[in-house]
């Protein structure tokens, strides 16, 4: 029997951005200090502006987007190294739950965390 367990990814799977802004894990807390980007700015020039209306929908891809605006917000480094902060920042993996997940991987359908037995039928000899 096929046993899956699905989980969520953003909010579960990963920190994030929540509903509830006490449980936020936020990103660009060190935006200013990191890259020298105001991060309220960022949200407002960047996230609630181009990102939204164009890179989300397809209409403009992320490193024009951030090209376009990231001088404005006084960063002259490279879109990509911003990309990659952000993405890096971004990824706050919930180890708990990963760990949860390496133990339900481990148990077979019997209960067991020994390994299930697999039978192989070797070919027959001619004749």
């Amino acid at each position: 029997m096929t046993r899956a367990v699905l989980f969520d990814v953003d909010g579960v799977l990963v920190h994030g951005y929540r509903a509830r802004p006490e449980r936020q894990i936020r990103w660009d807390e060190n935006l200013l200090a990191d890259l020298g980007v105001d991060p309220e700015r960022f949200r407002a020039e960047f996230i609630c502006n181009i990102f939204i209306k164009k890179v989300i929908i397809g209409q403009m891809p992320l490193i024009e987007a951030l090209e376009r605006v990231l001088p404005s917000l006084g960063y002259n480094g490279s879109a990509m190294h911003f990309v990659s902060y952000w993405l890096s920042h971004d990824s706050n993996v919930n180890q708990r739950l990963l760990d949860v997940v390496r133990r339900l991987k481990q148990v077979n359908d019997e209960g067991s965390t020994s390994p299930p037995t697999r039978t192989t039928c070797a070919p027959s000899g001619s004749g």
